[in-house]
């Protein structure tokens, strides 16, 4: 189970790395983070109540990514 929880832990920071590599993209390209922001908040408004458990997630939660990034 440690290995496991820790594999998880491992695979949500490599998900933050890749928000944050989009975040870079749209930034070298001219282009404003809401829309990126945008969809991150429409697919946690469709997920709804059916999240299921949060700490056996490969992902970080949907409103958690969309907070991360800026606003600009």
């Amino acid at each position: 189970m440690p290995v496991l929880l820790s594999a998880l832990s491992y695979s949500r920071d490599m998900e933050r790395e890749a928000d944050d590599f989009a975040l870079a993209f749209l930034r070298a390209n001219g282009m404003a983070p809401a829309p990126l922001i945008g969809l991150f908040q429409e697919l946690e408004k469709l997920e709804g109540k059916d999240r299921r458990t949060g700490f056996l997630s490969t992902h970080p939660a949907l409103g958690e990514r969309s907070r991360r990034l800026p606003a600009e």
